[in-house]
């Protein structure tokens, strides 16, 4: 369905809390363009969002309806270079870039930009966790319940099996498996503790397997 699955949720002093969710699909790229073949499966996913169901014995296989407009749902292109649509004074960071869902993939946004948009409620599609009241909010309760009960495994990356779902010094909340590559830079050691993973030196080609929604909540 996606390669990543983004939540972020804010919990303000009032303790009411907003959700937003965001599926991901990635590409590799060399120039910050990806041509989609006109067939392609997730290409009419992501521009259609026709009613659909789940074969997956594990998940509800209830008719869903979406009715996703792009709020929700974003490619990302992966650069091999550090460079970015915008000019980011920060040099370190993960190459992505963000595209909208069309045949040519361009990439006119910073995936660091979507991520900042999300954390101030301007991107991501709203989403209800704790009452899910449409097929959107249900699915996205759903697939972190479902992912978050497999096991993380990238053994082709050097990376011991881990719960994709642990918990962390933070009461109440969790986190997610996180990837790390030799080109990025390293996560903070208190949060590797937390994460309870030892990173190796790994190559960027690495690409890994399986067919599950990769999950990272961000509160």
């Amino acid at each position: 369905m996606a390669d990543l699955l983004i939540v972020h949720r804010h919990t303000a002093k009032t303790k009411r809390s907003v959700c937003r969710a965001l599926l991901v699909q990635a590409k590799m790229s060399d120039d910050g363009t990806h041509v989609l073949a006109s067939n392609d499966a997730q290409l009419h996913l992501f521009t259609t969002w026709p009613d659909f169901n789940f074969v997956d014995r594990s998940m509800d296989p209830a008719v869903r309806k979406l009715n996703e407009k792009g709020k929700g749902s974003r490619y990302a292109l992966v650069r091999k270079a550090h460079d970015f649509p915008e000019d980011i004074s920060w040099p370190d960071q993960s190459p992505w870039a963000e595209a909208k869902a069309a045949l040519l993939l361009e990439g006119t946004k910073s995936f660091a930009r979507t991520l900042g948009d999300m954390l101030l409620g301007r991107d991501g599609r709203p989403t209800n966790l704790i009452r899910p009241t449409n097929d959107w909010s249900r699915l996205i309760a759903e697939l972190l319940k479902i992912t978050g009960a497999k096991t993380f495994r990238r053994s082709n990356i050097r990376l011991d099996p881990k719960p994709r779902l642990t918990e962390t010094e933070f009461p109440g909340e969790r986190t997610l498996f996180m990837a790390h590559s030799k080109s990025f830079t390293s996560a903070p050691g208190s949060l590797m503790s937390i994460l309870g993973v030892n990173f190796l030196p790994i190559s960027q080609t690495s690409s890994g397997g399986g067919d599950n929604v990769g999950s990272l909540i961000v509160s």
